[in-house]
Formats: C-alpha cells, structure tokens, sequence
C-alpha cells in the first residue's frame, strides 16, 4: 500500500535553463507546475500565471536563474 500526503493546493515553480560549455545560457521562462501524481507533473503553464508580471518573485527567479 501506498499513502501520500494530501496537498489541498499543491504547486511549485520552476525554470528550464540551458547553457553550453561556451558560456552561453538561457532560460525558457518560469512554469507553474501545479498538479502532480505520484511525483510527475500531469499540468505545466508558462508563463506561470500565478505571478504577477511584476511581482518580485518572479524577478528573483529571473535574476537567479542565470547565474
């Protein structure tokens, strides 16, 4: 049997970045991942429409992203 938590809102962001040995990088912006089975995601939305255009969360992950 297996149990897992029940999450009533479960969600997480996360960013796609790519970089090559010259140094180059980019990123494919940020994606709401918010429902998930058995730890695969069933549902991605990119732009995650759950930030702001503005918001300071999603300039953090812009910022840090690329470092």
């Amino acid at each position: 049997m297996l149990i897992e938590r029940y999450l009533e809102r479960p969600r997480h962001i996360e960013v796609q970045v790519f970089g090559d040995s010259a140094g180059n990088v980019v990123h494919l912006f940020e994606r709401d991942c918010s429902i998930q089975r058995r730890h695969q995601k069933i549902v991605e939305e990119a732009p995650a429409p759950g930030l702001d255009p503005g918001s300071t969360i999603r300039a953090a992950l812009r910022s840090a992203r690329l470092r």
